[in-house]
Parts: C-alpha cells; sequence; structure tokens
C-alpha cells in the first residue's frame, strides 16, 4: 500500500517537472525576446502562466496520438508567433478590435504582410526547435503519464478550449480581453481570438463595436504657432474639480496651484471625462474618440498623441503610480520610448507617488530636445487615506468610519491635497530641467461622486464621475498659445482636450461623427457594452463655468 502510494507521488512529481519543462520550452521564444529586448518586460500573471501550463498538464492525462499533440501545439504556438511578430512590427499585441478593423481593411492587413516577414525569421526558428525539443521529451516520457482515460484527458482538454471562450461571454468588461503587454503573447492570442469570436462574429451587436467613418488628419498649415512645445499632460487619478481650493472649494486643498493662479499663470476650467473609469477614458483621451462604442477607432491609431507626437521628432514617456494592465497598448499605440508603471516603480525607496517623482526625476530624456511625457500619480484613488502619506493628514484627522460621510470627505480632501503638492513636485523638476517653453495639462481619467446623489466611487453613467479639472499652465509659452487656450467652450471635454493637444502639434483632428454641441459619456467598456450617455454642455453642468472669468480663466 505505501509502495503504491510512493509509486504514485513519484510519477505525479515526475510529470509536474515535464510539465513545467514544456512550459518553459514553450515560452523560451518569448524569453529570449525579451532578453535581447525585442518586446516589453515581462510581468507575467500566475492565471496567465498558469493557463499554459494547464494544458500541458492535461495533455499528460490524455493518451492521445502524436499527430494530434503536434496539432494543437502548432496552433498554439502560431498564435504565439503571431501575436510577436505583431508586436515588433507594431510596437503593442493585437486584440479583438485589431482583428475586427482586419476584417473590413482586409487589403491593407494582407499588403502589410510583407513587412513583417523579416520579424518571422528568428522566431519562427525558435519555435520550431523548441516545438521539436517538446514533442521529444513528451513521446520520451510517455511512460510516466498521468493514465486517467480519454475521456478525462479530452473532457479536460476541451473544457481549456472552452474557458476562454465563456469568459468572454460572461465577462461585462472587455477590457479582460484588450493587448497587455504584462501577458505573455500566446495568452493576448486567446483572449482577441476569444473575444473577437463570440461578440463580432457570434453575437453581433449593431450598436455595441458600431462602424464609424475613419476621422480626418490634417496636418496644420498656421505657421504662426510655435512648434515644437514640449507637452506635459498631468493625468491624475478620481480627481474632482469640485473639491479644489482652486475652484471655490471652501477647503484649501490645492494651495500649490491657488499660488500659481494667484500670480496669474494658469488658465483653467471645469472638464468633462470621456468615460467614467480608468481604463475607458484614458485610452479615449490618448486615442481623441468621440463616439463611446467606436472600438476600431483605437486599434487604428490614427489620431492617437503619441504617434502624432513621434511623427514630429518628440522624445515620449508615461509614467505611472498605478498598474495599467491593457490600458498600456491603447495608450502607448507603439510610440511611447518610455512606458513606466507601478511595476516598474514598487521597488523604489520613496513612498507613495514619491516614487513617481524618483522616476521622474532619472527620466532619460535629452531636456535640450521637444517631448510629449505623461505622468498618472494614484493620489485620489479610493480608498483614498490608503495612497496619501500619514504627515499630510489633515480634514480627515480624528474621523473614525462611523461617522462616514466626514470620513470619506476628509480623506479625500487630504488626498486631493496630497495630489497638489504632486503637482507642484513635478513642475519643480520641469522648470530644473527645460528652459524651452513647455505646455502643462492637468485633468484627471474621471471625477469622483462624494455624496452627492448617495454614493462614493465612480463607474456610474452620471456626471458626478466624470467632473475633471482641466487646468493649463504654459512655461515661457508666446501669448499665441496661451490664446488658444481660451477659445476652448466651458465645462471642456476630453476631446476638446485632446483636440487642442493635437493642434500644438500641427494637426487638426476631426470625427465626421461629431454633431454641434453634442458629446459622450461613456460607460464601463470601450465597446459601449457598459452603456453610454449622450449630452449638451448645458446638460454636463454649465452652471459650473459661470465664474469662470473670475476664478481665473480669462
Amino acid at each position: 500500500m505505501i509502495q503504491k502510494a510512493i509509486s504514485h507521488l513519484l510519477r505525479l512529481g515526475g510529470n509536474v517537472v515535464i510539465v513545467l519543462l514544456l512550459a518553459g520550452l514553450f515560452l523560451t521564444v518569448e524569453l529570449y525576446l525579451h532578453w535581447i529586448g525585442r518586446i516589453d518586460g515581462i510581468l507575467w500573471r500566475k492565471d496567465d502562466v498558469g493557463y499554459i501550463l494547464a494544458f500541458f498538464l492535461f495533455l499528460r492525462m490524455l493518451a492521445a496520438p502524436p499527430r494530434l499533440y503536434l496539432i494543437l501545439l502548432l496552433l498554439m504556438q502560431l498564435l504565439q508567433l503571431s501575436e510577436i511578430i505583431y508586436f515588433q512590427f507594431a510596437g503593442t499585441y493585437f486584440g479583438p478590435a485589431d482583428l475586427a478593423l482586419a476584417s473590413r481593411q482586409y487589403k491593407d492587413f494582407w499588403g502589410a504582410l510583407g513587412e513583417v516577414v523579416t520579424f518571422s525569421l528568428v522566431p519562427a526558428l525558435i519555435i520550431l526547435l523548441t516545438t521539436a525539443a517538446m514533442l521529444v521529451l513528451h513521446q520520451r516520457s510517455a511512460a510516466l503519464r498521468l493514465r486517467m482515460g480519454n475521456r478525462t484527458g479530452y473532457g479536460l482538454l476541451i473544457f481549456w478550449i472552452l474557458v476562454p471562450l465563456i469568459h468572454a461571454v460572461t465577462e461585462d468588461n472587455s477590457m479582460r480581453f484588450d493587448p497587455d503587454p504584462n501577458k505573455t503573447a500566446f495568452r493576448n492570442g486567446v483572449n482577441a481570438f476569444s473575444y473577437y469570436l463570440v461578440w463580432d462574429l457570434l453575437r453581433a451587436d449593431a450598436d455595441v463595436g458600431k462602424v464609424y467613418p475613419d476621422y480626418s488628419l490634417t496636418l496644420l498649415a498656421d505657421e504662426s504657432r510655435p512648434v515644437p512645445l514640449n507637452l506635459v499632460i498631468i493625468m491624475g487619478e478620481s480627481i474632482t474639480h469640485t473639491h479644489m481650493g482652486l475652484y471655490g472649494y471652501p477647503r484649501d486643498t490645492t494651495p500649490v496651484l491657488s499660488a500659481i493662479a494667484k500670480a496669474g499663470g494658469l488658465i483653467f476650467r471645469p472638464g468633462i471625462s470621456s468615460g467614467v473609469s480608468t481604463h475607458v477614458s484614458i485610452p479615449m483621451f490618448y486615442n481623441l474618440q468621440y463616439e463611446p462604442n467606436n472600438r476600431t477607432h483605437i486599434a487604428s491609431g490614427r489620431t492617437n498623441l503619441y504617434r502624432l507626437a513621434k511623427s514630429k521628432g518628440y522624445q515620449t514617456a508615461f509614467l505611472s503610480s498605478q498598474e495599467m494592465f491593457a490600458i498600456a497598448s491603447q495608450v502607448s499605440s507603439g510610440a511611447v520610448d518610455i512606458w513606466k508603471e507601478w511595476g516598474h516603480l514598487e521597488n523604489r525607496p520613496e513612498q507613495f507617488d514619491g516614487k513617481l517623482i524618483a522616476e521622474l526625476q532619472a527620466l532619460a530624456f535629452d531636456w535640450s530636445r521637444p517631448f510629449m511625457l505623461s505622468l498618472n500619480p494614484r493620489a485620489g484613488h479610493i480608498p483614498y487615506a490608503r495612497y496619501t502619506p500619514a504627515e499630510l493628514v489633515h480634514f480627515g484627522k480624528g474621523l473614525s468610519k462611523d461617522e462616514y460621510d466626514r470620513y470619506m470627505q476628509g480623506s479625500y480632501d487630504d488626498a486631493m491635497r496630497y495630489f497638489d503638492r504632486v503637482v507642484g513636485e513635478i513642475l519643480a523638476v520641469v522648470r530644473q530641467r527645460t528652459s524651452n517653453p513647455t505646455v502643462v495639462i492637468i485633468t484627471s481619467d474621471h471625477g469622483q461622486r462624494l455624496g452627492e446623489s448617495g454614493g462614493y466611487g465612480h463607474n456610474t453613467l452620471e456626471f458626478g464621475s466624470a467632473r475633471v479639472p482641466f487646468i493649463y499652465l504654459g512655461l515661457n509659452t508666446p501669448p499665441a498659445v496661451d490664446a488658444l487656450v481660451r477659445q476652448l467652450a466651458c465645462p471642456v471635454t476630453h476631446y476638446d482636450v485632446g483636440r487642442f493637444i493635437a493642434s500644438l502639434l500641427g494637426y487638426q483632428v476631426k470625427s465626421p461623427s461629431e454633431a454641434d454641441g453634442e458629446y459622450f459619456l461613456n460607460g464601463v467598456d470601450l465597446s459601449g457594452r457598459g452603456g453610454y450617455r449622450r449630452y449638451t454642455r448645458m446638460e454636463a453642468g454649465q452652471h459650473f463655468c459661470l465664474g469662470s472669468a473670475r476664478l481665473g480663466s480669462e
């Protein structure tokens, strides 16, 4: 009995070792390309690698013919190779929206294949060699396989295939399937095809992922605008203008910004975000997306701000104190030279958003050349007190959660004051590094409800989740540029801000779908599945703008 148990344990242990070796061989091509700097840093998630391990483990339970094993393995590695090639060509993995775009623009897709042949040779050779090694290892260890019968083995394998499809049906957030540099190339490919199969082919909805005309992108001929200008975008997290002292809030939550405004250095107005969640609003902001359910616009990259900046020879960077997940691919479009998020910053010795400031100070830019730089502090994220240094607690000091409304608003106001300090530190570094004309824009991914409508947080399709600041600071900028800002209507939408930035880069962007005076607030899903709201500026709270002249926006 004991001997039999020991035999089973040895067999199980042997299979675990073999499964680890098989998975390692399967991922060799990605490890190699990362090592030579051809794909992004690898921060693979446990469930991501676990999905690959599950395949090899289930296969060890299946007494299948070698031909079936070879077919399945080649299909997996074809997915892996296609994502690798796309990444090396475009600087990002492809996702469901890219497949939808390719299905409509298939001539362009096939035409581009000739450009990627050179990218495929080395990865393809590595895959062929590792496939051969995996087949040999699998066959040589056949005597060790777990013999659970074909029915069990095939059942587990079918389950493994169906998991991403079931996930695509049940998941209410399409972001989970968008390209993510922190996932393996293989998992990105599985996610892309699963979501595309379910939502674009099997469950096509006329209003979800609707097809819109391409945006127009026109090179401005107006030479009176000084180009190039440095561009600094401070994209706050859950920052609402309704709790900023700068905008008349009774608590002094913005001493730094208020002091700059008093000296006459700011132009600011209330703003409205594109969406009510980070993974929707940030991609829409950086891609100048007007419609809420235009899935393929971001995939096209046509009006991506970073791409426009690169076309003008700008250095580019995006620094964040948060995990960006799939947002990275949607924002960068292969045009961000330096992308750093929480996984790259967390080991720095500084605390909270001090890590972001330290990363900015170490940024490898030639500060004498034009650049586009985005910074995404975490201060303002719920729970607010968690991301605020204890020594800065003031408004929430001594409050307990028993006094919930006072506690939440006090701790948020402390977070707002910390955000204001972080902004001041960012401005100090920028001023120290360059004296060239620099435009600084401060806004937020979305707003924050603070009890006004009986709740807190965001992700609700209401303006309380979308009220953000729009703050402009010109450092050594000519009056002609400052005059452009004053032409922006109030409240300023994310789409307005994006078009303004594009104009500073020398481009005019316009969506053929634009309707005069009408805008959209997107829900929690880029595809439109999370709902959206059509509104006018008046509905968005134009009354907030009545005191704009007094507040320094003129």
